[in-house]
């Protein structure tokens, strides 16, 4: 017998030695009634519908309504990513997901000195409302769930544009469905380590809620963000734990200033990711549901319902997915968007297969879509709500991370909530102590990615060129864009531009509890920028103008 016929013989006979979860939950390999003694149907779990929501926040779920099929657009100038966007509209995406170049994250306009050769690379770029309706032009958003992926100080800018937008077309904006991300503490690990001061960005944050709460009582002001963090290493327990900590972070902030938590907790979106580990990401979702209807309820004293049910969109985690063997992304990310199906969510956004080499091309957008329509038309699952509830292996799970969450969070709260946590670093820290962790665990093999550390072919028949043609970014698009950005500034009435942030200023200097959102929307209608405004009430609340100041990059760049 060959030596390569033993080998393969004695894979056949390999065993599963994986004794826990991804996140360190010890795992038995059977489940029985003791397991989870003390549990309490009413208490624990209620039917779906109904408080706390551990089981799903309607009670019909999926027969009342499927989730809202998104995938994440961004690339070039506006009229590239409208291009893609109606392009995945005729297939049938429900959710229109626009992610936002780094120049858009950091708060400046395209044509800034430092924002060259980053324009429309890792998103797309918008500088002022031209942009935003070149962007949207001939997309119905009135019967669109849109959002803005954005989670930085300027998401009121952005919120601005689509709003004054949306006017501009004759809409009834109290009509309009959609959110901004508005999860500053979250674009901090993944997009920008310019000078953007957390306690502005909790001010801005509670200006968009208040206004839209009043105005767009549809749209949600925020879709607080977890992804960002688990992506670069969280545990799955510290992950919730963060997100829920901005949540309370962020409410206490409106409420003392007067607006009541019931008017915009209904309006509040959560976003967060699942991993590969089926049974530990549906127990994560569930214990969260379970954990944010205690905090509404008895920390701030919700009476509507509405306010104590945890909406919930996901992303499938891009960290595992192989380079090496793109296709076998395809089966990952199916278990993953089933995985995000039984735990309940309200929205779905799939990776693309080609994710770890390029930006998805249409093909690879489509087929992510695809996955998403398979899994809710074919694949039955979408029939019963909270389909493995009851599960002794799940409630078991689901208590344990409830657990973990809870103690999480008192962790964070000894320290000052995610204000603190950011300042002093303990974020950054357990980021990195956990990606260390990831990455022994992947040298090990200890987590094996098929085709990346295990079952690797090193034979010239296997290369890792993807079947199809990757994304090329439109050089030629790119600097279209900043030319008409240059032109605009030249062409538009200057005059109501300088009174237009000479308002937004006096309002700055009123306090930081007078609202901005009014001055900002009508520095949007006269094409003031994004640059410019931001600029504006940066200095007015004592920073500098410009974001990328050397200074602060260089004082971010020490900190981080």
């Amino acid at each position: 017998m060959s030596a390569e016929t033993t080998a393969t013989r004695m894979d056949l006979q390999e065993r599963i030695t994986r004794e826990e979860t991804f996140g360190g939950i010890p795992l038995k390999t059977s489940y029985r009634p003791e397991d989870v003694k003390g549990f309490d149907y009413a208490r624990d779990l209620g039917n779906p519908g109904e408080y706390p929501y551990t089981r799903g926040i309607h009670g019909n779920m999926y027969r009342g309504r499927l989730w809202t099929r998104r995938e994440m657009s961004g690339y070039g100038g506006p009229a590239d990513t409208n291009e893609r966007m109606k392009f995945l509209v005729r297939s049938g995406m429900t959710g229109i997901n626009v992610v936002f170049d780094i120049p858009v994250q950091q708060g400046v306009d395209a044509d800034h000195p430092r924002a060259e050769n980053e324009v429309g690379i890792a998103g797309v770029n918008i500088s002022s409302l031209q942009d935003m309706e070149t962007l949207f032009d001939g997309l119905p958003i009135e019967h669109l769930n849109n959002s803005l992926v954005h989670g930085s100080t300027d998401g009121i800018v952005l919120t601005a544009m689509f709003a004054a937008m949306a006017q501009k077309r004759g809409l009834n904006i109290a009509d309009i469905k959609g959110s901004i991300q508005m999860d500053p503490a979250s674009s901090y690990f993944c997009v920008y380590a310019g000078d953007h001061p957390i306690e502005l960005a909790v001010k801005m944050w509670g200006d968009v809620a208040e206004w839209c709460s009043r105005n767009m009582p549809k749209w949600y002001i925020s879709t607080i963000n977890s992804h960002a963090q688990r992506e670069a290493g969280l545990t799955p327990p510290e992950e919730m734990a963060v997100m829920l900590s901005k949540a309370i972070a962020y409410s206490e902030n409106t409420v003392r200033r007067g607006v009541s938590f019931d008017d915009f907790a209904p309006r509040i979106g959560f976003y967060s990711c699942v991993d590969m580990d089926l049974l530990e990401e549906v127990a994560k979702l569930r214990a969260t549901r379970r954990v944010w209807a205690k905090i509404a309820r008895d920390r701030f004293g919700a009476k509507n319902p509405r306010s104590m049910q945890m909406r919930v969109g996901v992303h499938t985690l891009a960290r595992g997915l192989s380079p090496k063997e793109p296709l076998t992304n395809l089966m990952r990310i199916t278990i993953q968007t089933l995985t995000a199906v039984m735990a309940g969510v309200q929205s779905v956004e799939a990776c693309a297969f080609d994710e770890p080499c390029c930006l998805p091309t249409e093909m690879s957008h489509q087929l992510a879509l695809r996955t998403q329509q398979i899994v809710a038309y074919e694949s039955g699952v979408t029939s019963v709500a909270d389909p493995l509830g009851g599960s002794y292996a799940i409630e078991y799970l689901t208590d344990k991370m409830e657990d973990s969450i809870w103690k999480s969070l008192k962790e964070i709260e000894a320290q000052g909530g995610i204000v603190g946590i950011v300042k002093n670093r303990w974020l950054i820290n357990r980021v990195e102590v956990g990606a260390l962790r990831e990455q022994k665990m992947l040298d090990s093999k200890e987590w094996k990615i098929i085709g990346f550390n295990e079952f690797v072919d090193e034979s010239e028949k296997i290369n890792v060129q993807l079947p199809l043609p990757i994304h090329e970014h439109r050089w030629d698009s790119a600097k279209k864009h900043v030319e008409s950005v240059r032109e605009l500034k030249r062409s538009r009435d200057n005059a109501a531009v300088k009174r237009a942030l000479a308002n937004i200023e006096a309002t700055a200097q009123k306090g930081w509890d007078v609202n901005l959102f009014p001055a900002v929307i009508e520095a949007v209608k006269v094409y003031a920028t994004l640059g410019e405004i931001v600029g504006t009430y940066r200095q007015a609340y004592g920073f500098t103008y410009d974001p990328l100041d050397p200074k602060n990059l260089a004082d971010a760049l020490h900190n981080m």
